[in-house]
């Protein structure tokens, strides 16, 4: 009786095994690099070209006010009991640090939309390419310890990103 039970158990134990054996080997995976795939896309160069034009003059105007700042600064040196200057020079001070932290949120604003509408082209160009071909996943490299070669299509997203 043992004997049996034991017999069926190793069986179904062994059936379980091969059942997920083979959804395991079933499964097509694939692999990319997604900071190669980050590095050759043109578009990341136009957003950052961008970016930068749009947030230029306010750059320059900030640093336009520092020194204006920092001049009002050594002005003061020299006249130390100057109770107004002290006032503007503590006003100027504080609005510009609320000026460069607002310029700084608006500039991570920006990069971060133009990093998420890149980061949704790779998606789809990643979902198209596991259509084609059959993938039923797709993992950045980064988060694999070890893949053949064979399963890269890092060249495949660049291509389909241009």
């Amino acid at each position: 009786m043992k004997k049996v039970i034991l017999t069926v158990l190793a069986s179904v134990f062994l059936l379980n095994m091969s059942l997920a054996s083979a959804s395991i080997f079933g499964t097509k995976v694939a692999v990319f690099d997604l900071h190669k795939v980050l590095q050759n896309d043109p578009a990341i160069a136009k957003d950052q070209t961008r970016i930068k034009q749009h947030f230029l003059p306010a750059g320059q105007q900030l640093i336009a006010e520092r020194k204006a700042l920092q001049a009002d600064m050594k002005v003061y040196k020299t006249k130390k009991n100057d109770q107004k200057l002290a006032a503007k020079i503590k006003q100027e001070g504080s609005a510009l640090l609320t000026q460069q932290a607002d310029l700084q949120r608006q500039l991570i604003a920006a990069q971060r939309k133009a990093m998420q509408n890149v980061l949704y082209k790779i998606k789809i160009v990643v979902k198209e390419i596991a259509a084609k071909k059959h993938i039923d996943l797709v993992l950045t490299k980064n988060n694999v310890a070890y893949n053949k070669a064979k399963l890269d299509i890092t060249d495949l997203v660049i291509a389909g990103v241009k």
